[in-house]
C-alpha cells in the first residue's frame, strides 16, 4: 500500500508540474495568436513564429525551445563544415538535367530550396539582411506553398531562376553564415547557442539534400559525386 500511495502522490505531483508548464505556454499562445490576429500575417511566417515582435532572438521561439539551448560550436569548425557542405551539395547536383517525373524536382529548384531554407531557418529568425531578390525568394523555392508540378512547369518555362542565379543564391547565404559566426563568436571562438544552433540546423538541411541527391544519381544510374571527407567532430 505505501509504494501505491508513493506512486499515487509522483503521478499527482507530475500532473501539477506539467499543468503548470501547459498554462504557461497557452498564456503565451494566446498573447501571439491575439497580436496576430490584430496584424495578420502568411500562414508560413506565422508557422514559423515570425509574426511576433521580438527583444531578442529567442522572443521568436513560439514553443520556447531555443531557451533550452546551451551547447556552442566553434567558429573554426562551423565554417569549415558549411564550405565542406557546400563543396559536397554542388558536386552531388553537378548535373543540368532530370527527368520530369514523381519524386525529382529540377536542379536549379533543390539549389535555391536550399538557400531559401537557410533563410527560413537562420536569416529569417535572427533578423539578417536581405536584399530583394531574397525577399521574393518564395515564390520560387518555398516547398510549403510551391508544388512538385508548379516546379517543373515555372522551370521549363523560364520563370523561375535558372542554375547560375540559384548557385549565387547558395552562395550568398553561405558568405552569411560565415560572417554570422565571425560576428557572434567570442574570444575563445565559441558562437552563442542559439547562433550555434541555428546554423547547424541550417547546415543539416543542405547535408540531408546532399544524401538525396547522392541516392538519386545511384537510382538513375549516374555517375557517383565526388565527395570530400567529412569535417572532424567540433571540440567538446
Amino acid at each position: 500500500r505505501d509504494l501505491t500511495d508513493r506512486m499515487a502522490t509522483e503521478i499527482r505531483d507530475g500532473r501539477e508540474r506539467t499543468g503548470s508548464r501547459d498554462t504557461a505556454f497557452l498564456a503565451r499562445a494566446r498573447v501571439i495568436r491575439e497580436r496576430y490576429a490584430e496584424r495578420p500575417g502568411s500562414r508560413d511566417v506565422t508557422f514559423l513564429g515570425l509574426h511576433s515582435d521580438p527583444t531578442d532572438e529567442t522572443d521568436l521561439d513560439l514553443y520556447g525551445t531555443l531557451r533550452e539551448k546551451t551547447w556552442s560550436v566553434n567558429v573554426a569548425w562551423i565554417q569549415q563544415a558549411y564550405a565542406r557542405g557546400q563543396a559536397d551539395f554542388l558536386a552531388a547536383c553537378s548535373f543540368s538535367h532530370l527527368p520530369l517525373t514523381d519524386g525529382l524536382n529540377p536542379v536549379p529548384w533543390t539549389v535555391g530550396h536550399v538557400a531559401f531554407t537557410f533563410d527560413s531557418i537562420v536569416a529569417d529568425p535572427l533578423q539578417l539582411p536581405k536584399d530583394a531578390d531574397r525577399q521574393e525568394a518564395w515564390k520560387f523555392f518555398d516547398s510549403m506553398r510551391i508544388g512538385h508540378a508548379t516546379r517543373w512547369s515555372m522551370h521549363l518555362s523560364g520563370q523561375a531562376p535558372d542554375a547560375a542565379a540559384a548557385r549565387l543564391f547558395l552562395a550568398t547565404v553561405h558568405k552569411q553564415a560565415e560572417e554570422l559566426a565571425d560576428a557572434t563568436a567570442d574570444e575563445d571562438g565559441a558562437l552563442p547557442p542559439v547562433v550555434s544552433y541555428l546554423l547547424v540546423y541550417g547546415l543539416i538541411h543542405e547535408l540531408w539534400h546532399t544524401e538525396d541527391l547522392v541516392h538519386t544519381r545511384h537510382v538513375h544510374q549516374m555517375p557517383p559525386p565526388v565527395l570530400r571527407a567529412p569535417p572532424p567532430p567540433p571540440p567538446p
